[in-house]
């Protein structure tokens, strides 16, 4: 049987680096037992971050022809998350910057690029779960 998930009342997007799982607002997405073993996925299903969705909703969105790029500024949602090949994809000096805008100091230095997405990804999962 199919499971499917939405987002939640006060979420614009979700996205889980581990599984590769993303969705944004409007859109209701099927997972698999991958997703809903990852504790980022399990935890925003506990706090509301993603609601359960029925198979009415699915098929609802699949023939509203509803999709995330007609929901949300696909440009904005893409530089809010990054999954660890997007980043790979990125110079040093733009992994910087990006962990620069995050609140806080953030001691960068040393660090390789592999440990700086690390970080990256780290902070964007700490802020997306604020």
């Amino acid at each position: 049987m199919a499971k499917y998930v939405k987002l939640g009342e006060q979420a614009l997007s979700f996205a889980d680096p581990t599984t590769g799982f993303k969705i944004r607002q409007g859109e209701v997405k099927e997972y698999s037992n991958k997703e809903a073993l990852s504790k980022k996925f399990a935890h925003a299903l506990k706090k509301g971050h993603l609601e359960k969705a029925d198979a009415d909703d699915f098929e609802e969105f699949q023939t509203s022809g509803n999709t995330a790029n007609s929901k949300v500024d696909t440009s904005e949602a893409s530089a809010e998350f990054h999954t660890a090949a997007s980043l790979k994809k990125l110079g040093k000096d733009e992994i910087l910057e990006m962990i620069g805008e995050f609140e806080g100091d953030h001691d960068v230095t040393g660090l390789n690029k592999p440990d700086l997405i690390e970080l990256y990804l780290e902070l964007q999962g700490e802020e997306e779960e604020e």
